[in-house]
């Protein structure tokens, strides 16, 4: 779905055809449209489903013929405007929208094994695009990208890359969205699921706080301003825990939150939610309950955080962990799966192995919003949207 909510975009396959195509719907129109004509040469497609912020508008990477070069663009008004310069991505482009919806990232793969990375203005409606002759900074061949992000205001760039360091060794890099030479975030830091974990922008862009490691357990997030270099610690992971999941900001940008745990071989146990000033002033732990494994999610009010809670005596509860007080229990029931916040914060959801159950913000019970039938299955937690 875009985000204005009435677009929606899929793959489908004529009869007699056996290849895929793009079509978009326009739910309020009640019309069905696909940007590259029935009668067209086949299209490969690639990069698939990134709608912007603000526009109508579907970015991707496509490939005319199925054997021709990746091409990068985006869909809009039912045509394409390509932002790519021709014959330079040899694979599916990477691509990541600009907060504001006006611009695009694309990491591009290239015939010698590097990687390119471009950055395209999305012009308005009717005016032609500028296509850049040349990329603004590269990834050497045999080094990967992970964690891509632009910051909250637009101006920077920030990954995760091996580049220069060997496997599994890290580096957090910066360059602005303008262009200029890349900027290394700290020292290298060694494991593979540092990415995973990632990193998160302060709200105002100036700084990035990050996960660095010790080897033997334990470690600092380091907040980072990224125009000087200046480091702080706002938080200390105590030796023998670990971070588990990944670091997430809260929708302001306020907040970032984490959960660690103690970790004994392949074992984890005594999950704990932290909350860390995004100024990179204070830390704190939030409520004395143990979390059940590394999921939580933010309210997207940034008023609260859920989780799954676990007492003493065992007993398995939603709660909400609010930044700026004690938690708050909203169910005592033995749960196993996940809450998951509705998109417009309304509804707090958790899907269990024989229903799905909501809680209206402000209530105090959950509502059963029906059964599931599962003889014969599995449980496995599934998503929510």
């Amino acid at each position: 779905w875009s985000n204005v909510g009435s677009l929606i975009a899929f793959r489908w396959i004529q009869p007699g055809e056996l290849f895929i195509r793009l079509w978009i719907a326009d739910a309020e129109a009640a019309s069905v449209v696909s940007p590259f004509p029935l009668a067209a040469t086949p299209v490969e497609l690639g990069s698939f489903g990134a709608w912007s912020s603000s526009q109508r508008a579907l970015a991707m990477s496509w490939r005319p013929g199925l054997t021709g070069g990746w091409r990068g663009g985006i869909v809009r008004n039912g045509g394409v405007v390509e932002l790519l310069p021709a014959g330079v991505a040899t694979d599916r482009a990477e691509l990541h929208w600009s907060p504001a919806g006006n611009r695009i990232a694309w990491i591009v793969p290239t015939s010698t094994g590097a990687q390119h990375i471009y950055v395209t203005d999305v012009p308005p409606v009717g005016i032609a695009p500028t296509i850049p002759s040349s990329p603004f900074a590269t990834i050497a061949a045999g080094a990967s990208v992970e964690g891509f992000t632009w910051s909250p205001d637009g101006t920077r760039l920030a990954w995760y890359s091996d580049e220069g360091m060997g496997s599994e060794v890290w580096q957090l890099t910066t360059i602005l969205s303008s262009g200029g030479t890349k900027s290394v975030i700290g020292p290298a830091v060694l494991f593979s699921n540092i990415p995973e974990i990632g990193y998160a922008w302060t709200a105002d862009s100036a700084r990035i706080l990050y996960l660095r490691e010790s080897v033997f357990g334990g470690g600092d997030i380091v907040s980072v301003d990224v125009a000087t270099a200046a480091e702080v610690i706002p938080a200390t992971i105590p030796t023998g825990r670990r971070v588990r999941g990944s670091l997430q900001a809260s929708p302001d940008n306020f907040y970032v939150a984490f959960t660690d745990a103690v970790v004994v071989g392949n074992d984890e146990s005594q999950f704990r939610l932290r909350l860390v000033s995004s100024l990179g002033l204070t830390s704190y732990g939030v409520g004395d309950a143990e979390t059940v494994g590394a999921y939580f999610d933010w309210a997207p009010t940034g008023e609260g955080i859920a989780v799954r809670t676990v007492s003493g005596i065992g007993v398995r509860s939603i709660a909400i962990f609010e930044p700026s007080g004690p938690k708050t229990p909203y169910l005592e029931a033995d749960l196993l799966g996940r809450a998951v916040w509705t998109g417009d914060g309304r509804w707090l959801v958790v899907v269990e192995p024989t229903s799905i159950l909501g809680l209206r913000a402000g209530d105090d019970v959950f509502t059963s919003f029906g059964e599931i039938s599962t003889a014969g299955d599995t449980y496995k937690q599934v998503g929510v949207r």
